[in-house]
């Protein structure tokens, strides 16, 4: 009888280097934990910009633990389009101040945060 060797268990493959296929402007491929982040804090900010309380309570630690762990220009980028948003809401809510009034000053605290 012929002994024959059992395949060895392979271990499922890793994500390669932990990298995305999303790729930032400068051509970089983001890792993924810096992905799941941006999402993240898009979720909050966008929720805080649309007047959401509990957003609006989480949004400055959101973004300070974003800050710790995401690439400085990928954030700084992403940074920039939140103040755009921003800027463009208190506009609007200045265009009509009693029915935006709310989401004028929502545009408000997030732009504190993200000047902070």
């Amino acid at each position: 009888m012929v002994a024959t060797a059992l395949p060895r268990r392979m271990s499922p493959p890793a994500r390669q280097a932990e990298v995305s296929h999303v790729v930032a402007p400068d051509g970089r491929r983001i890792p993924f934990d810096s992905l799941e982040r941006l999402e993240q804090l898009d979720d909050t900010v966008f929720a805080a910009l649309s007047g959401d309380p509990a957003a609006l309570e989480t949004v400055r630690a959101a973004w300070r633990e974003a800050s710790g762990s995401v690439d400085a220009a990928l954030l700084n980028e992403t940074r920039q389009h939140y103040i755009d948003r921003a800027q463009s809401r208190w506009r609007r809510s200045q265009q009509s101040p009693s029915d935006r009034l709310t989401l004028g000053f929502a545009a408000l605290e997030v732009l504190a945060m993200l000047d902070g």
